[in-house]
């Protein structure tokens, strides 16, 4: 399945810290850009985030984060099915789905049940640096920040700086879960990612700042990732429930099971 992107949250006013559990509002426009250079028609998402959960809507998909809790549920609102585990039982589910597809096309990957654990030392060497460029993303002025892995650039940041999200939203603890859901990641990308989240200087900008568009640099082109608008408003805690309604089924019965379904498939 398609990889989940870390989301991040922002204040209206920057610099001001967020009361707790006032909770925000944040809409995306995802956009994968081909090797070419050709634009692939862009995606909308929405992002909730309250009382240390995180909810990510891309039709038909919802995901809900429990970070404070580590647990992951994923419903499909259009057939109205659900999964609910730990964030271990979702990494180590998705990663034998991932298997299962992979075993098809490549012969290294056949008869392989899971992957090996995270090798620290062997990740690559993350730099992050500061660049002069400056402009507005949804009404914020934003940096531009450039991450490199070992020595290439794999992505480009634009930070709104001095916005405290931790009122609603712990960075250590969204950056442990997003550590646990990459473990089972393969690709190139894979190395770059898992070396990211455990940057402590990527965890020391995120602590006091708000990435309002995110440029991932990969093999098959590159992923943008752009805030089109934020507020800050209450979300009430039945937005991060299962609806009664909702069949509990196997994980992979939840995702898309058609190529229409599987394009709008939550990243």
């Amino acid at each position: 399945m398609k990889r989940i992107m870390t989301a991040a949250v922002a204040a209206v006013c920057l610099g001001a810290a967020a009361p707790a559990g006032a909770g925000w509002l944040i809409e995306y426009r995802n956009t994968a850009v081909k090797p070419n250079g050709d634009r692939r028609p862009s995606i909308q998402s929405t992002t909730r985030i309250a009382d240390g959960k995180l909810r990510s809507d891309q039709d038909p998909m919802i995901m809900v984060s429990d970070v404070a809790g580590d647990k992951f549920t994923v419903m499909n609102k259009e057939r109205q099915l659900f999964w609910s585990g730990t964030t271990a039982e979702y990494e180590r589910q998705t990663t034998g789905r991932k298997l299962e597809k992979l075993s098809g096309k490549f012969k290294s990957f056949k008869g392989k049940k899971e992957l090996p654990p995270v090798d620290e030392e062997k990740l690559p060497r993350i730099v992050i640096r500061k660049t002069d460029q400056k402009r507005e993303i949804a009404g914020h002025k934003a940096v531009k920040y450039v991450v490199e892995s070992n020595a290439e650039l794999f992505q480009e940041l634009w930070i709104a700086e001095g916005i405290d999200i931790s009122a609603d939203l712990s960075v250590e603890q969204q950056l442990t879960q997003q550590r646990k859901l990459h473990a089972g990641m393969v690709g190139k990308s894979a190395g770059p990612f898992n070396a990211l989240y455990r940057n402590e200087e990527y965890k020391k900008l995120l602590e006091k700042s708000f990435v309002m568009e995110q440029v991932t640099h990969h093999g098959a082109g590159k992923f943008e990732r752009t805030v089109t608008a934020l507020r800050q408003t209450e979300i009430a805690p039945e937005e991060f429930a299962v609806p009664e309604s909702y069949k509990r089924v196997r994980l992979a019965d939840v995702f898309p099971q058609n190529k229409e379904e599987a394009r709008a498939e939550t990243r």
